[in-house]
């Protein structure tokens, strides 16, 4: 069964770090994520709130909800307007474009298995997901195969 968390922080930097420490609380919950890929895990979503803060109001909001599965855990960050889709491109970033938007882009990409950018009814909203090791089962305790 899957859990879902959400959390709505102010579009401010000294609200990046609650969504930091939610995403990596709830990470740790279930097994089959070490705790090297839950702290990338922690740095993506830094990343991606950051970059969507910079290009907002701070009178916006972040909606952020956390899908925990047994397979995977998926981040979805939306923000209003199309921040995301400016900080994010779906194709690689042109060798002109910002340097720190160019290392956001290569750090999501390198640190989380996938990431998804969908057009919300809000505005953007980035998915990033992080699959489980097989090895730690489905996750439900109790439940052994006859």
């Amino acid at each position: 069964m899957d859990r879902v968390v959400e959390l709505e922080i102010p579009a401010r930097p000294e609200f990046v770090g609650i969504a930091r420490m939610a995403v990596g609380a709830l990470a740790g919950i279930r097994p089959g994520l070490a705790y090297e890929r839950i702290d990338d895990l922690r740095i993506v979503v830094s990343e991606a709130c950051t970059s969507a803060i910079e290009g907002l109001e701070e009178t916006s909001i972040l909606k952020l909800r956390c899908v925990d599965g047994p397979k995977a855990l998926e981040v979805r960050i939306e923000a209003p307007g199309s921040v995301f889709e400016s900080a994010f491109p779906l194709s690689e970033p042109e060798p002109e474009a910002d340097n720190a938007d160019n290392f956001r882009i290569s750090l999501i990409r390198a640190l989380v298995d996938d990431a998804d950018l969908k057009s919300s009814p809000e505005g953007t909203e980035l998915c990033l997901i992080m699959h489980r090791d097989a090895a730690s089962g489905d996750g439900l305790e109790g439940d052994l195969p006859a």
